[in-house]
């Protein structure tokens, strides 16, 4: 027992353990509140594919020059394309949504085009 050395470990006092369980517990906190955000606010499947759709009729309505008001179904979405006039002469808003069965918005397109055009 002669051949034993015993050294003096520096202890922390109790006002700096409990900083670091705040700190600790500070930032675990705001991961989990940026954890919840990204699984909530993240785009499903259903919401990509609308955006998609509503995005291919404006452009096929500019390209085929069709600017009448139409609905139709297509992939279980109620595609709804109105033309309205804007605040400015000689303008017109393309606006293509699509519904899903509750009649909720998935995505909204908006287009500006000239009346004349």
């Amino acid at each position: 027992m002669a051949g034993i050395r015993v050294h003096k470990l520096s202890a922390s006092t109790l006002l700096e353990t409990l900083i670091a369980m705040v700190i600790v517990m500070g930032t675990f906190g705001v991961g989990m509140m940026i954890y919840t955000n990204v699984v909530q606010r993240g785009q499903n499947a259903s919401v990509v594919k609308a955006h998609v759709m509503v995005k291919d009729a404006a452009a096929d309505a500019l390209m085929h020059k069709r600017f009448l008001d139409e609905s139709w179904n297509a992939d279980g979405l109620m595609i709804r394309k109105t033309i309205r006039e804007s605040r400015w002469t000689g303008v017109k808003v393309l606006e293509v949504s699509a519904l899903d069965e509750s009649q909720k918005s998935l995505a909204t397109y908006k287009v500006l085009i000239h009346a004349n055009r």
